[in-house]
């Protein structure tokens, strides 16, 4: 009896092996499929709640690259662009100095430019920029590739020169980031 009953399991066991190798390899897929999910999943999951978190996120911690240069100056070809004359204020004698260049902006950003700087004396000094869309001069914000006019000036007192006397200085152009573009060797013809 209790080979009859073998042989018969054992018949069972053989007749229903494909059957039995169809569920083994359903429950390995599905085994293998959980854990592709977790392992997966979770990553899946972590990422698109960052994103959502980010979104809602208040962005004030969002800062600019500011650049190094922002424009390049470079000389008009008229000669009485640049000079200095005797003047006064209040009754006391005193320089007036003034320059016109052409001026460039490389950057992405408008440019305004906030002052000049001049070396030697160290004094500060007016900047204007002719406006890109009409024929008035002031504080005006350069486009982003834009090219138009721009002039300082300075009044030093008392005078460093005698009248007759060329001036020669370093002008700095000083721009809303804070970079100082230099003038070398700027010679004023007295006029």
């Amino acid at each position: 009896m209790n080979s009859t009953m073998f042989e018969n399991s054992l018949n069972f066991i053989i007749v229903n092996y494909k059957e039995l190798l169809y569920i083994l390899a359903a429950v390995v897929s599905i085994a293998g499929g959980i854990y592709a999910f977790i392992k997966w999943g979770v990553h899946i999951i972590k990422y698109f709640m960052n994103r959502i978190k980010h979104f809602f996120q208040p962005q004030d911690d969002i800062t600019y690259k500011i650049p190094k240069k922002s424009i390049v100056i470079l000389p008009t070809p008229n000669s009485n662009d640049i000079w200095w004359h005797m003047g006064s204020s209040s009754g006391r004698p005193g320089m007036q100095i003034v320059g016109r260049f052409k001026v460039t902006n490389i950057t992405k950003y408008n440019i305004l430019l906030v002052a000049a700087k001049m070396k030697k004396p160290r004094i500060l000094g007016h900047v204007d920029v002719k406006d890109s869309k009409s024929d008035y001069h002031g504080s005006y914000m350069i486009p982003d590739g834009a090219i138009t006019d721009m002039g300082f000036s300075f009044w030093i007192m008392p005078p460093v020169k005698k009248e007759k006397e060329n001036f020669k200085a370093d002008v700095a152009i000083i721009d809303q980031f804070g970079n100082e573009h230099w003038i070398k060797d700027i010679e004023f013809h007295y006029s």
